[in-house]
């Protein structure tokens, strides 16, 4: 196993900074990783593109991180600044991600989970083969007994926040994004690498279970600037995506979900829809 790794930060973003560089030391992968320092979508020139200024500098930020580390004989992992480690992430990330590199030329290790039904039981199967639920029941601190490794090419997903470039693909991942960066760019990073995934032009595959996941307080407070935001359904995606995460707070969880619905006036209208979707996320449901 060997990778280099760059998290991506604004200067303005101190603690940030900070909070991420905390996060890497705690789980012992501080010397593994560089600070990147983010573009400032304001300072860009003109251009024909529809993205706001922040969308911009994030685009660019991307790719000028993988330019940087075109001299480098290593696979890479770029982090956001609002990515979360947890203690189980580096041992779990050790053992696994060479495997993930051969089936995947992008290897992320947490992704948006949109509200897509298909997409959310698949992950769901997928979480539940790692067997994390039943090594945690019985070892708080246990590894799931399995990785597993999701192909991304026909689901439903953005993610950026966290993800491996194996080294052979980084010149055709660049190409891709200096062609759109040229006519625009047209579309966030994020989407642009769901839209590359989808047409075939590089491998992708998640990992179940997430090995990352991301700090809420930065969900609600993006340095992206120009995105329209809501709060309470921004808190609901988290949700969804933390449930996978391998170090997942079940309280946290739980808390967040109270205060997510308790001034539903349709909590007791939705019981009926909520069981056959309990059921459709059990291991009993076979797809017809």
């Amino acid at each position: 196993m060997g990778y280099i790794g760059r998290y991506i930060n604004m200067d303005r973003s101190i603690e940030r900074r900070a909070a991420l560089e905390a996060r890497l030391e705690a789980a012992g992968c501080a010397d593994r990783y560089t600070r990147f320092a983010a573009i400032d979508g304001r300072t860009l020139g003109p251009s024909g593109s529809p993205l706001t200024p922040g969308e911009r500098g994030c685009f660019e930020s991307h790719y000028r991180c993988i330019k940087e580390s075109m001299g480098e004989e290593a696979d890479l992992h770029i982090l956001e600044d609002d990515a979360v480690l947890g203690p189980t992430t580096i041992p779990a990330l050790d053992q696994t991600i060479d495997d993930a590199l051969t089936v995947g030329e992008m290897v992320y290790t947490d992704i948006f989970v949109p509200g897509d039904l298909s997409t959310m039981i698949q992950l769901m199967n997928y979480y539940r083969l790692s067997e994390i639920a039943e090594n945690r029941r019985r070892d708080a601190a246990s590894l799931p007994s399995y990785v597993n490794f999701y192909d991304l090419k026909h689901a439903s997903f953005t993610a950026a926040s966290s993800y491996f470039v194996r080294r052979d693909a980084r010149g055709r991942l660049l190409h891709l994004m200096e062609a759109e960066l040229a006519a625009g760019p047209t579309t966030p990073v994020d989407m642009f690498y769901n839209r590359i995934v989808h047409a075939g032009e590089l491998s992708a595959v998640v990992m179940l279970p997430f090995l990352t996941t991301v700090d809420p307080a930065a969900v609600l407070a993006s340095t992206i600037g120009g995105r329209s935001q809501d709060d309470r359904s921004n808190l609901a995606f988290y949700m969804l995506r933390n449930f996978f995460f391998i170090d997942k707070d079940q309280v946290a969880l739980a808390r967040f979900g109270r205060d997510l619905t308790a001034d539903l006036d349709d909590r007791g209208y939705m019981d009926t829809l909520l069981d056959v979707f309990r059921f459709l996320f059990s291991k009993d449901f076979v797809p017809i």
